[in-house]
């Protein structure tokens, strides 16, 4: 069972023609196959229970703004603030968890923390990426399409190059 949502009603054919058609009220739903059981409530009409074949629905939920937190470089992981603060002796970019496997850096984000530089950009060099957290070993001519850190990966763990940056992908 779904939680309650604001559904428009605009699409649903006919559907809950007691006064809700084209307006928008607080509406449940269970959805089953290609067939959705409704409840719907609004001023004046009481509660509605009906079911019927969908062509469409248009969900109108606020967008997930996200919640506040930071991603450790050595290895990706994404926090969220009100779990606690990075750990002093690593390298992290604070920014927004949008979820649990997608982080957006902040806009004027820099590379905050202390640990250790990767001693030579020889050895497996790469990037941490920014939104997912995966490594990129470094290859000639690839496209990187996301903010990233340089540096590289020694036993399972992302070494930013000294004094690390954010580097932000070219626009096209």
């Amino acid at each position: 069972m779904k939680s309650l949502r604001t559904i428009s009603m605009l699409g649903l054919v006919g559907l809950l023609t007691c006064g809700l058609y084209g307006q928008q009220r607080n509406v449940k739903q269970q959805t089953q196959g290609a067939l959705i059981l409704i409840q719907a409530s609004a001023p004046g009409i009481g509660t509605i229970h009906t079911s019927a074949a969908i062509l469409s629905v248009r969900i109108q939920d606020k967008p997930d703004a996200g919640e506040p937190g930071f991603m450790l470089l050595s290895d990706g992981s994404i926090h969220r603030r009100s779990s606690g603060e990075p750990p002093a002796d690593q390298y992290y970019v604070n920014g927004t968890v949008v979820s649990d496997k997608k982080f957006q850096p902040a806009p004027d984000a820099t590379v905050l923390g202390k640990g250790k530089d990767c001693p030579k950009m020889s050895e497996n060099p790469g990037f941490r990426l920014l939104e997912s957290g995966k490594f990129m070993p470094m290859q000639a001519g690839q496209a990187i399409v996301e903010p990233y850190v340089e540096g590289c990966r020694r036993d399972n763990t992302f070494l930013p190059k000294a004094s690390p940056t954010i580097h932000q992908p070219p626009k096209h």
